[in-house]
């Protein structure tokens, strides 16, 4: 593999990890969002098992 390759799947790899993180952290908020508004008595969630 040249260098030029080389260098260019690392700064691919280095994005999608960065990507991934970001991904990752949306989630966690928007989780703790859903749980904070659950608390607050409004219901966000699909319940499991739900009639159709």
């Amino acid at each position: 593999m040249q260098d030029a390759e080389r260098e260019e799947l690392e700064s691919q790899i280095a994005d999608l990890k960065q990507r991934l993180h970001k991904a990752e952290m949306q989630n966690l908020a928007l989780n703790t969002l859903i749980d904070v508004a659950e608390e607050q008595g409004l219901a966000i969630r699909k319940k499991c098992g739900a009639k159709q």
